[in-house]
Parts: structure tokens; C-alpha cells; sequence
């Protein structure tokens, strides 16, 4: 083999191990499920706020044997604030069967969460245990310990990691729900004292703001390849995070999948000031004279919709059907149905934000839904004013479908694979 062959042959295999270490490296990363708000700048300010009580984040990294945790703080790690013991806890729905619960609540128990993973420090002997316990009547058990933890003074990310295989047999999902919370036991008190919930009401300028209902992780990010796709225009004229580029649909035996995406990215969680909507309507029997008719802007309809799915930044993305809710005088309205996932949280960082309905959820059968979308602003500060519409996709437009970047990765390895097998080997 030539000098001059040689060399290409070398820089090509190079080039292939790059891009096979930058798609490992990327598939390593720690995703961030939920982020909140600082808690200070109110007169109403909680005394932690602003310590290493005080959680900023919450990211995962996850394999097929293990899951760490990363709780990021507001200010570096010391200990905790307690004069007798103080908690980092990752509360743990590992079955999700909270979705067709209604509205969650934060307390153990009642949000039948199945288990908690916590860092504990003992200061009265200034030590440091990482424990797993379940959630049983009439006590919680401890059932093991966590396979490593890292909580060093000064940082200001502590990390949990456990075995997906629980010391109970139970199995960490590949899908699930999640919480963070902090708490204190004072000397001669023998309830905690609970600090901060991530995510749940948080102190924000000039007063609170709800960040989300509770976080959620999806491991498998595979979905079919979108098989809708409309266009939607660029309005430079109205904000970036809720001016929609994109709705994209598909589906597979299981699920309808619905990718909304627009011109600037989705924020972490509600402003104090406006109150963002992103709505997709979902018209299962494409017939504009049945359901919701929502209307254009020139007051055209453009579907009848059975069901929509609503999603404020940070918050769980609720489903909702069209019914009759009031027979006597014929009054129909969207009701709550049940709390649906999203892929990913679509601030990390993103502007696509991609929905998973089951199929049994709206009756969808066998073909996919004609759907729409739809984005609203309301002001919360200073004055209240009720919700006006910012954008909403109309006709279709022809456009080329979005390609994903690990698709064009794998035709690249196979052609740079090709080449080396049919010119050099």
C-alpha cells in the first residue's frame, strides 16, 4: 500500500473514531430533568433560601445497570443547616401510577411515591450515609444503600448513584417520575422540617411561582421518523418562545407522537409576569363538525378536536377530552383526563418539546389524528388579564421533515466504513 493511501486510510479510521467517542460521549451526558428559580429576593424569603438547602437542578445520567442523580445547589455544599440531622432526598415513582391521579401532591404518602434515595447527614457524628428506602405502611424501610454518592464540601452538585436493580428486586424503569426535597431534624423535634421541593412553589421576585408538578426521565429516546410535518411562518413580531416553526406527528403500534417546536427555546418554568400556553388540539375522527372547533386567525376552522394537550413550562403536560358537561344545558368543555409524558424536558436545551400519547388514551385506533397547535400568553404581574393567543398553525405547509443528528451520524460511520473496506482492505 502506497505512502499517500496509507495516510488517507489513517486520517479516515481517525475520523471514524471521533465520531463514534463524540456519540459516546454525548449518549454520557447528564440530562437535566427540572430547574427552579432562586428562592431569594422576597421579603417572604425563606432562612435557607440561597443555602446548600436550597436545590437549583436536578439532572440524571443513566445506563442499562445504573442511574445517578445530580441535585445542583444554590450555594456549595456543607452540610446542611440542622442542628441534629439534615436530608437531600430523590423521591421515586418507578410504576408512574400517578398520571390518572388528578393533581399531585408533595407529601410521601399521599403522591404514592415507591421509593426515596437520600443523602443524609448525621451532625451529631458529622457523618455522611446514602440510603435507599421504600415507601410501606406503616413505616418507611430501609432496604439498602446506594451504590456511591458524592458529597464534598464546596461543590455545589451532590450525586447519587444506585443499581436500576433495587436491593428489593424492584426495577428502576426505563421511564419514571421523580421529585427532590430537602428537610432538617432539630435537636428534640421528631418531625422533619421540610425546606425545599424541587419542583413546587418557589419564591421569585414579587412573589411565588409554581415550577412544575413533578419532573419525569425518559431513557429511550428512539421514536419513529416523523411522517407529518407542517410548516408554520416566522412572526418576528411576537416572542421567540412562542412563535411555532414546527408540529410534527407520528406513531407507532403504542403511542402518537406530536414534536411542537418554535422559534426560541422553551424556558425552564413560568415567568412571575406572563403565563405561557402551548396547546395541540387532536381531531381523532377528522371531522371539523365534531369536537372543539378551533378557528384560524380569519376565524376559519381548521379542526374539530376531541382532546387537546396542554403544557406550561416546567409542568406536566395534562390531557384533556371534549364533553358534555353540563346535559341540561347543552354545555361542552375540555375536562382533565390524565397527566401525559414528554420526551425529554424541552429547556435542555431545546425548542422542540415531543409529546407521547398512548393510543388507548384518546381512542386514536389504528391511523393518526389530524391535530393543530396553538400558543397563549397570560399576565400575571401586576395586574391579572385573562390569556390572548400568540400564534396558531393554519394550512399546512410543504416542507422537507427535520432530520434528527443521529441518523446523519450512522450514514456517515457506514459510508467512511465502505470506503475503507473497498479501497484499502
Amino acid at each position: 500500500m502506497g505512502g499517500k493511501r496509507l495516510t488517507i486510510l489513517l486520517i479516515l479510521i481517525l475520523l471514524l473514531n471521533l465520531i463514534l467517542i463524540d456519540a459516546q460521549a454525548s449518549s454520557n451526558d447528564y440530562e437535566m430533568v427540572g430547574a427552579e428559580p432562586g428562592e431569594q429576593g422576597s421579603q417572604s424569603s425563606p432562612s435557607w433560601a440561597g443555602s446548600d438547602m436550597d436545590i437549583k437542578n436536578v439532572s440524571i445520567k443513566m445506563n442499562n445497570s445504573y442511574v445517578t442523580f445530580r441535585i445542583g445547589l444554590e450555594a456549595p455544599f456543607q452540610g446542611g443547616k440542622g442542628s441534629f440531622r439534615s436530608w437531600w432526598q430523590i423521591f421515586l415513582d418507578t410504576n408512574k401510577d400517578t398520571a390518572t391521579r388528578g393533581a399531585p401532591v408533595v407529601e410521601f404518602r399521599d403522591f404514592l411515591w415507591d421509593y426515596v434515595v437520600h443523602i443524609v447527614n448525621f451532625t451529631e457524628t458529622n457523618t455522611l450515609v446514602c440510603q435507599i428506602v421504600k415507601n410501606e405502611e406503616p413505616d418507611d424501610t430501609l432496604i439498602g444503600y446506594c451504590d456511591a454518592f458524592t458529597a464534598n464540601k464546596g461543590d455545589y452538585y451532590l450525586y447519587i448513584t444506585v443499581n436500576r436493580t433495587l436491593p428489593d428486586g424492584a426495577l428502576i424503569r426505563d421511564s419514571f417520575y421523580l421529585m427532590a426535597r430537602t428537610a432538617v431534624l432539630n435537636t428534640g423535634e421528631t418531625t422533619p422540617t421540610v425546606y425545599d421541593l424541587a419542583p413546587s412553589d418557589d419564591y421569585i421576585g414579587y412573589g411565588s411561582v409554581q415550577t412544575a408538578d413533578y419532573y419525569m426521565y425518559n431513557y429511550d429516546k428512539n421514536i419513529p421518523g416523523w411522517n407529518l410535518v407542517i410548516g408554520d411562518e416566522v412572526n418576528s413580531s411576537i416572542s421567540g418562545n412562542l412563535d411555532i416553526t414546527w408540529l410534527n406527528e407520528t406513531s407507532d403500534s403504542l403511542n402518537l407522537y406530536i414534536g411542537l417546536s418554535v422559534r426560541e427555546p422553551y424556558e425552564w418554568y413560568q415567568s412571575y409576569i406572563y403565563d405561557y400556553n402551548y396547546t395541540v388540539y387532536i381531531d381523532v375522527d377528522n371531522d371539523t363538525a365534531t369536537g372543539y372547533q378551533l378557528k384560524d386567525d380569519s376565524n376559519q376552522v381548521i379542526l374539530g378536536a376531541e382532546y387537546k394537550i396542554v403544557y406550561k413550562p416546567g409542568y406536566t403536560p395534562r390531557l384533556y377530552n371534549y364533553t358534555l358537561v353540563d346535559p341540561d344545558n347543552k354545555v361542552w368543555d375540555f375536562t382533565f383526563t390524565r397527566y401525559i409524558d414528554y420526551l425529554k424536558n424541552p429547556a435542555d436545551p431545546s425548542d422542540d418539546l415531543i409529546l407521547i400519547i398512548p393510543r388507548y388514551a384518546i381512542n386514536a385506533g389504528s391511523g393518526d389524528p389530524v391535530v393543530a397547535a396553538e400558543t397563549t400568553r397570560a399576565q400575571v404581574y401586576p395586574s391579572q388579564q385573562g390569556a390572548s393567543r400568540v400564534d396558531v398553525t393554519s394550512n399546512p405547509l410543504s416542507a422537507p421533515i427535520p432530520e434528527s443528528s443521529y441518523p446523519a451520524i450512522a450514514v456517515l460511520i457506514v459510508a467512511l466504513s465502505i470506503i475503507i473496506y473497498k479501497y484499502f482492505l
